[in-house]
Parts: structure tokens; C-alpha cells; sequence
């Protein structure tokens, strides 16, 4: 969070948890994805589990 706050740098995290930069930029985007898909009116993931529930419907 400190990242998205700007009150860290990728850098720094890493240090701090012992991880590398590219691992923690991984996180970070992956992180905003879900942000982002969370603001829409269908998210992503709530499609992925329709499609998993008509199949247990029918199995």
C-alpha cells in the first residue's frame, strides 16, 4: 500500500520484505489489475465463476 500511496518505492519494499524488485513490481501490478477490475460492472472474476457454476449445475 505504501507503494500506491507514494510513500515507498518498489525498491525499498523489497528490501524490507526480503524480496526481489521484480517479484514486488509482479505484486504491484497484479494488485492494480484487480483494482481496476473491481470498479467495473462485471468484474472478471465473476464471470470466470459463472461459467464455474453452470458447469457444477450440469456435472
Amino acid at each position: 500500500m505504501d507503494i500506491f500511496k507514494g510513500k515507498a518505492t518498489v525498491a525499498e519494499v523489497a528490501r524490507q520484505h526480503d524480496l526481489t524488485v521484480s517479484a514486488v513490481e509482479g505484486r504491484v501490478d497484479e494488485t492494480q489489475r484487480n483494482m481496476e477490475n473491481g470498479f467495473k460492472a462485471r468484474p472478471k472474476n465473476t464471470r470466470e465463476q459463472d461459467g464455474a457454476d453452470l458447469w457444477e449445475t450440469k456435472g
